[in-house]
């Protein structure tokens, strides 16, 4: 088996209590977690607990999605002038396929919009 190093180049992260790491880290550190009951009840009838992401314009659905991901995608490339999107892996984190509610096609529009 070829095993070869991981390396972390750089990050980036957008989350409901920061629009990028260092406030998101620091947030969560301090136990910050800006966590409300959503609109959407469990099979149980329990109500869903979430937090939004609050951006600079109010969009939604897939749209708002792609706009996170350029923000994480400029954040990561501002944190070493070498790297070079194309060249490297990006691992993207998106809601289970069979999660009730999931846009379909989700990461094919995701990364159409970006």
């Amino acid at each position: 088996m070829n095993r070869q190093a991981l390396a972390i180049l750089g990050s980036g992260m957008v989350s409901g209590v920061g629009l990028n790491a260092p406030a998101s880290c620091a947030a969560i550190r301090c136990g910050i977690a800006n966590v409300q009951e959503t609109r959407f009840m469990t099979s149980s009838c329990e109500w869903i607990m979430g937090s939004s992401v609050l951006m600079e314009k109010p969009w939604r659905g897939t749209r708002k999605l792609s706009k996170m991901l350029t923000a994480v995608l400029q954040e990561c490339l501002t944190s070493d002038s070498r790297l070079r999107l194309e060249e490297i892996p990006v691992l993207i984190c998106l809601v289970e396929k069979d999660r009730p509610g999931r846009f379909a096609n989700l990461e094919e529009r995701v990364f159409l919009e970006t």
